[in-house]
């Protein structure tokens, strides 16, 4: 505060402090702090209370720091007249982990409690003695029984996806290790490739030419009339296939003659 001594009313009023520009002094009626001249600050006094007034843009500030917070939501916290720091501990304790137990819903709204594995078993009436089936989760396909093998097979069984390697894929089907499947019924509509047997069909009976190395067998499809249905005209066979070109002979279906030809 500035110094007062030989100074007139005038240059000194600006330098006191007064509550409110009132002659009652510090009370019981909370009244703004301001100099002498009449300015308000926003800090607020009485004899029972003490309050900053924010409603016009004023702060309130703790170690430099603006407190942001509205007083309802410091009362929630602090649940000085509410309780609710007492719901709030109450909550806290249910929801504390305990090894090896399971979270659930608790009795009151909105609260957790912790359950025992057999308090849980009996939430899901399952008989104490009941065992949970346990998987885990791999790109949101669940396994069971085992872990997953390289280049392995998954088995539907009982509503479970179980990994299955291929020797017990094997068991499974009724293979042993060196049988081979042999597939009934396939219908063939361009081209079938089985090692040393390849059928592929030709857009044209089969010529003389390079383009047909490596076809042991083919046919030939065209349209027929009436009723409108394709058939077999040519079935060919190479029977030469070097650097020289294409041997081959070729029997017409219909009139069961043989051509050949060579390149």
């Amino acid at each position: 505060m500035a110094t007062l001594t030989g100074k007139k009313p005038s240059e000194t009023y600006k330098d006191l402090l007064q509550i409110s520009n009132s002659n009652n002094g510090v009370d019981t009626t909370q009244r703004a702090l301001s100099d002498g001249e009449g300015t308000a600050t926003v800090l607020e006094l009485s004899t029972t209370a003490v309050n900053v007034d924010t409603s016009s843009g004023g702060q309130f500030k703790l170690g430099g720091t603006a407190i942001t917070s509205t007083a309802v939501e410091l009362n929630y916290t602090d649940g000085v007249t509410s309780s609710i720091q007492t719901q709030l501990n109450n909550k806290q304790d249910k929801i504390t982990g305990v090894p090896n137990e399971f979270r659930v819903g608790g009795s009151s709204a909105g609260s957790v409690e912790n359950k025992s594995v057999s308090e849980v078993k009996t939430i899901l009436s399952l008989g104490s003695a009941a065992d949970l089936d346990k998987g885990s989760s791999t790109d949101n396909v669940m396994q069971w029984g085992e872990n997953s093998s390289a280049d392995g097979f998954a088995q539907v069984s009982s509503a479970k996806i179980i990994s299955k390697t291929s020797s017990q894929t094997r068991s499974l089907l009724g293979l042993g290790t060196n049988d081979r499947p042999t597939f009934g019924g396939i219908t063939i509509t361009d081209a079938f490739n089985a090692g040393s047997i390849q059928l592929t069909r030709l857009a044209n009976p089969l010529a003389v030419n390079g383009t047909n190395a490596n076809k042991l067998f083919q046919w030939y499809t065209v349209s027929g009339t009436a009723p409108n249905y394709s058939y077999v005209e040519y079935l060919s066979m190479i029977v030469k296939d070097d650097a020289a070109g294409v041997g081959y002979i070729r029997k017409d279906i219909f009139t069961n003659a043989w051509t050949g030809g060579s390149s």
